[in-house]
């Protein structure tokens, strides 16, 4: 008999396997050491919600919530970012994800989250959305950008005063940066040191490059950077690349550089998705990159969540690789 429960310790093995009957991307496969990270690690906002459906035993089903703290027009409000869909093969086109999805989100109301954001394959896109009330934010665009081998990249400018260094642990100097560019845009995730070094730091299975540009002693604004081959290819992600909204010269030497560090060990090609941020991207297309592609990001307003409507639209909500907690 089928039964719809929370997570209880040690599930963890029984949900992986289920991973593992239905994913087929090579990327960030989920593991014990990234399941114990993403659900049970330092997340600033607080445990996940968790449910899975069973039968005989056996875990046949799973949906997820992680909360997520923002910055919306500047005050702070508790999201969630909705994860892992997963139903084994056999027991799919049966309503069963139903079954899961409303009992996830009678917790995520009962737990007063206004709105619960996904990043869906195409798969569970066109399900997200006709069974469970998620809306379109936008299409997320995709820049993208090849590093030829023999060419050097542009001369970096003479900015007097900055310097780009690379972070180990996020600091105080993170949290200033959060609170002074916290209205600088009508949503967007609380990146200070605790949530920084939960999401790139204390990553187990992935490492992440972590570089920020000083004045001083003060951090103008950060990018994380990973490197991933797929077949004979060498990609760079810019999975985050943040400062102020119109920090033309930090912007400038945080992309520069950091062409500079993927040139230097060999990158074929540098990606990344950004949505939000007008200065950002324009400075993108500027050192080189294009629009090449696009994802959607979608969301559902949970009660009380109306009133976040008007902020969290394509243009006014940033939003980079890094928001997401899948395989990024």
């Amino acid at each position: 008999m089928v039964k719809i429960r929370k997570y209880e310790n040690g599930d963890e093995t029984g949900i992986l396997a289920l991973d593992r009957s239905v994913e087929e991307h090579p990327w960030n496969r989920r593991d014990i050491k990234n399941w114990n990270w993403k659900y049970k690690g330092q997340n600033p906002a607080g445990k996940p919600l968790i449910y899975i459906a069973e039968n005989e035993d056996k875990i046949i089903g799973h949906f997820a919530a992680i909360p997520i703290n923002y910055f919306i027009n500047g005050k702070l409000v508790k999201g969630s970012h909705s994860i892992a869909m997963i139903i084994d093969p056999k027991w799919q086109n049966k309503g069963l994800i139903k079954f899961i999805a409303v009992q996830l989100f009678k917790d995520i109301e009962k737990e007063k989250i206004p709105f619960t954001y996904g990043y869906p394959n195409d798969n569970a896109y066109i399900l997200h959305k006709e069974q469970f009330s998620y809306v379109d934010i936008g299409q997320q665009d995709f820049y993208y950008k090849k590093l030829e081998k023999n060419i050097k990249i542009e001369k970096e400018k003479d900015l007097t005063g900055l310097t780009f260094k690379e972070i180990e642990r996020f600091d105080k100097s993170a949290d200033a940066l959060c609170q002074e560019t916290k209205n600088d845009y009508k949503a967007i995730v609380k990146r200070d040191s605790q949530f920084l070094n939960w999401r790139y730091s204390d990553r187990p299975d992935i490492h992440y490059y972590k570089f920020g540009v000083f004045e001083r002693d003060k951090l103008l604004g950060y990018c994380i950077l990973k490197l991933y081959n797929e077949d004979k290819i060498l990609r760079g992600h810019f999975i985050d690349i943040f400062t102020g909204k119109n920090n033309n010269d930090c912007l400038e030497l945080l992309i520069i550089k950091t062409l500079n560090f993927f040139h230097s060990k060999n990158v074929d090609e540098v990606n990344l998705w950004i949505q939000g941020s007008k200065t950002i991207q324009n400075h993108l297309l500027n050192n080189g990159f294009s629009i090449n592609d696009s994802r959607p990001l979608i969301c559902r307003f949970n009660e009380g969540g109306q009133d976040f409507r008007e902020s969290l639209v394509r243009n006014e909500w940033y939003f980079v690789m890094g928001d997401t907690l899948e395989i990024y």
